[in-house]
C-alpha cells in the first residue's frame, strides 16, 4: 500500500488517468502490413485513419528510406517475400483478426493513381467497426475497376519483365522450380486448380484478408513459398508474379466476393481519397502547376499486367 501512494505521488492523478486508458486501449483489429522500398510514403499518414483500430506494420528493405516507424528487411526485389515473412513471423500468434497488404508505392500516380483506388477499394470493407465484424474473410480489387474479373491461366508463364518506368527496362526473371502457374500452383498451394479456374485472379498485391483464412493453410506452405522465393535472392522470380496471382484463389471465396456483391449491388468504390494531395506532391516534384500522366509511362497498362 505504501508503495502504492508513494507511486501515486510520483505519477499524479492525470498520470494514474493516462495509464488507466492506455490499458483500456482497445487491441488492434487490423494491421495495415506495407512492404516498402525508397518510395514517398506520405499517402500512409493520409489513408490509415480511415481504419478504426489500425496498427501500421512497415517494413523497409532499402537503408535509405527515412521514416521512423520502418523495421527493417532483406531487399529481395518484391514485396510478396515480406508478406509471407509477416504470415510466417506471426501465425502461431501475432496476426491482427484481418491484415490489410499493400506496396509502399501505393500513392503512385500511374494508371490514374490505381493502386491508391484498390487501397481505398479494400479499406472500405473496414472503415467502421460494424464493417470490420462483419468483414467478409477476403477482398480485393482484380484489376482497374469492381467489376473486373480475371481468368486463372493455368498456363500463364513468363521469362522476362519490362517494368512500368520511363525506361521500360526489362529484366530476366529467376526460374521458379516448377512451371507453369497452374503446376506450381498445384505443388505449392493446392492440388485442386479447377478452384483456382473457378475463382479468378488479380494482379497488383493489394487486398484485405481475414486471420482465419490466412490460417486455412499450414504454416509449412507459406515457408515452402517464401524458400521458393529466396532461392532466387538479389533476381527478380518468376514465382513472385504467380504469387501475386494467386492470393486471390488461396483466400477468395467460390463464387469469389467480388462477383457476389456486384451482382448484390454491393461494389466498392473506386476512387483514390486522396488524390489531391498526391497529385499536388507529384506536381511540386517537378515544379509545375499541373501533373501530367503522360510523363509517369510510355505506354498505357495492358490488360494482362500492372506494377
Amino acid at each position: 500500500m505504501a508503495q502504492f501512494l508513494v507511486w501515486l505521488h510520483l505519477v499524479g492523478v492525470e498520470g494514474l488517468r493516462l495509464v488507466t486508458m492506455e490499458r483500456r486501449k482497445p487491441p488492434s483489429c487490423v494491421h495495415v502490413v506495407v512492404a516498402a522500398y525508397n518510395e514517398d510514403l506520405s499517402w500512409i499518414d493520409l489513408m490509415l485513419p480511415q481504419i478504426p483500430n489500425a496498427d501500421l506494420k512497415l517494413y523497409c528493405a532499402a537503408d535509405s528510406q527515412s521514416d521512423s516507424r520502418c523495421m527493417p528487411v532483406e531487399n529481395l526485389k518484391s514485396e510478396i517475400p515480406t508478406f509471407l515473412k509477416h504470415i510466417i513471423d506471426n501465425y502461431d500468434a501475432g496476426l491482427a483478426p484481418i491484415t490489410v497488404f499493400a506496396m509502399g508505392s501505393s500513392g503512385k500516380p500511374e494508371w490514374d493513381f490505381l493502386l491508391c483506388r484498390k487501397l481505398n477499394y479494400a479499406m472500405s470493407y473496414l472503415n467502421t467497426t460494424e464493417k470490420q465484424k462483419h468483414f467478409p474473410g477476403f477482398v480485393t480489387m482484380a484489376h482497374q475497376k469492381p467489376s473486373d474479373l480475371l481468368n486463372f491461366d493455368p498456363k500463364f508463364d513468363i521469362t522476362n519483365y519490362r517494368n512500368s518506368g520511363s525506361d521500360r527496362k526489362t529484366f530476366q526473371q529467376c526460374r521458379p522450380s516448377v512451371a507453369p502457374l497452374g503446376a506450381w500452383y498445384q505443388q505449392f498451394i493446392n492440388s485442386d486448380v479447377q478452384r483456382a479456374i473457378e475463382i479468378g485472379t488479380s494482379f497488383n498485391s493489394i487486398f484485405a484478408v481475414s486471420a482465419e483464412r490466412i490460417r486455412k493453410y499450414p504454416k509449412a506452405v507459406y515457408e515452402g513459398i517464401y524458400d521458393e522465393l529466396y532461392k532466387c535472392k538479389g533476381d527478380r522470380a518468376t514465382a513472385g508474379h504467380y504469387m501475386e496471382r494467386l492470393w486471390k484463389p488461396m483466400f477468395d471465396t467460390n463464387p469469389p466476393h467480388s462477383k457476389v456483391s456486384l451482382e448484390a449491388g454491393e461494389a466498392g468504390p473506386n476512387f483514390c481519397p486522396i488524390i489531391r494531395k498526391l497529385k499536388n506532391d507529384v506536381a511540386a516534384k517537378f515544379n509545375k502547376a499541373e501533373y501530367d500522366p503522360e510523363e509517369w509511362y510510355s505506354t498505357a497498362p495492358s490488360a494482362e499486367h500492372e506494377h
